[in-house]
C-alpha cells in the first residue's frame, strides 16, 4: 500500500435528483482548514492550476485528488490533509462563496484575464449554449430517475429476502477480529467512488488498493445485502474509533452504501454488480450476497430482476448519451472562452498563488 501516491474520489455525482454535491466535505468543521476557491469561466485554467498545485504535497501525506464527476479527466478539487489545505473549482454546479474571507476561505479569480470584448462578439452563441445546457441536463436526470425506479424495485425485493440477523452476525464477527479498539472517537468521510457521465459509468478502480491492503468483494447485483452489511460494519468501525470512508451509490446518494474503506484497519469492502464489476480489484475474498438471502424467494422473482435490470440499463444508456450531448455543448463553450483568455498573464500569477497556499499551511 502506498502512503504518498495520490488517491482519487469524486466529491459530486450526477444522480436521479440532479447534481449531488459533497464539496462541504473538503473542510473538517473542527479543524483549522483553509480552502482556496477558484473562480472563473469555463476553460479559464481552473483544472490546470489544480494539477499544478499537486506539486505542493509532501512525501509524508497522502494527497487526495477529486476528478470532475462530468469529466473525470478534469480536476475539481485537491486536498492536502497534512497542511489542512484544500483547493476547489468554486463555480457551478458546486459554487461556493467565502464564509470568512482570508480566514477560512480565499478566492482566486481567474476570470480577470478574460477579454470581455472578444466574448461579446460571440454573445449570441454563448447565450444559446447556456440556455440549452440545462435542458439537456434536466432530460438526462429524468432518465436517471426512471432507471432508479426499476433498480429500487429490485432492491426492495432483495431486501425482503435478506436475513438481517445473519448479516449482523457476520459483521460483528468480522469487527471483533479486524477492528481493534482505537484511541479517540471514530471519524467518517463521505465520498463517491463512481460517477455517471458522458463516458459511461466510471469507477476509480485504482483507489482501493492505495488505501487498504485487504480488499473484500461483495457480489451483489441488487445492493440490498451489501448496503446492510456495509452499514453494520461502518457502525462497528466507528464505535471502535476507526477512520471510515463511506462511498454511496450515485443512483441513491443518501440511502445506499456501495463501498466502505477502513484505512486504520487496512480493510475495504467493495460492491460488484452488473453495472460496475470490481472483479479485477485483487480482493482477498469474495462474499456472495446469496449466502444472506432466501434463495427460494429470489428464484421466484428471477424474471422481475432480469426485466428491471434490462430496463434500467436502457434508461442509463439514454442518460449517458444525453450527458454526452451536454458535454459537447460545454466543450464548445470552453473553446469560446479559451480563445478570449490571456493565459500568459494568468500563468505569471501562479507563483504568487502557490506561495499564498504555502503561507496558509499549518
Amino acid at each position: 500500500m502506498s502512503e504518498t501516491k495520490p488517491i482519487r474520489f469524486f466529491l459530486g455525482a450526477n444522480s436521479p435528483q440532479g447534481f449531488f454535491s459533497l464539496f462541504d466535505e473538503l473542510e473538517h468543521p473542527h479543524e483549522s482548514w483553509h480552502t482556496f476557491l477558484i473562480k472563473g469561466g469555463p476553460g479559464c485554467g481552473k483544472s490546470g492550476f489544480l494539477k499544478k498545485a499537486t506539486a505542493l504535497h509532501s512525501d509524508e501525506e497522502q494527497m487526495e485528488l477529486c476528478p470532475c464527476s462530468s469529466d473525470p479527466d478534469s480536476l475539481d478539487a485537491v486536498i492536502l490533509p497534512r497542511r489542512h489545505i484544500s483547493l476547489m473549482d468554486a463555480t457551478a454546479p458546486h459554487a461556493k462563496e467565502a464564509a470568512i474571507p482570508a480566514v477560512r476561505h480565499t478566492i482566486l479569480s481567474f476570470g480577470d484575464q478574460l477579454n470581455g470584448s472578444a466574448l461579446q462578439e460571440k454573445r449570441r452563441e454563448i447565450e444559446a449554449i447556456c440556455a440549452s445546457s440545462p435542458e439537456y441536463y434536466k432530460l438526462a436526470v429524468s432518465y436517471l430517475y426512471a432507471a432508479q425506479v426499476f433498480l429500487q424495485n429490485s432492491y426492495e425485493i432483495a431486501d425482503h429476502a435478506a436475513d438481517r440477523e445473519k448479516i449482523e452476525g457476520y459483521a460483528r464477527r468480522f469487527a471483533a477480529k479486524h477492528f481493534p479498539q482505537q484511541n479517540g472517537a471514530g471519524r467518517e468521510k463521505i465520498r463517491f467512488l463512481s460517477t455517471i457521465c458522458a463516458d459511461g459509468i466510471v469507477t476509480l478502480e485504482e483507489t482501493p488498493a492505495l488505501l487498504c491492503r485487504k480488499l473484500y468483494l461483495i457480489d451483489d447485483d441488487c445492493g440490498a445485502v451489501s448496503h446492510r452489511l456495509l452499514s453494520a460494519l461502518r457502525r462497528l468501525a466507528l464505535n471502535a474509533g476507526h477512520e471510515v470512508i463511506s462511498c454511496f451509490c450515485p443512483m441513491a446518494p443518501t440511502k445506499k452504501l456501495e463501498h466502505l474503506f477502513i484505512p486504520t484497519a487496512d480493510v475495504a469492502f467493495l460492491t460488484s454488480n452488473h453495472f460496475h464489476s470490481m472483479t479485477d480489484c485483487g480482493a482477498v475474498r469474495k462474499i456472495h450476497a446469496r449466502r444472506f438471502q432466501d434463495q427460494e424467494l429470489m428464484k421466484l422473482k428471477r424474471e422481475r430482476f432480469a426485466y428491471n435490470r434490462k430496463a434500467a440499463q436502457t434508461l442509463l444508456e439514454q442518460a449517458i448519451s444525453i450527458l454526452g450531448e451536454s458535454r459537447r455543448l460545454h466543450d464548445r463553450l470552453e473553446q469560446l472562452y479559451i480563445a478570449a483568455m490571456d493565459f500568459p498573464a494568468l500563468e505569471a500569477r501562479f507563483p504568487q498563488f502557490l506561495k499564498m497556499i504555502q503561507d496558509y499551511s499549518y
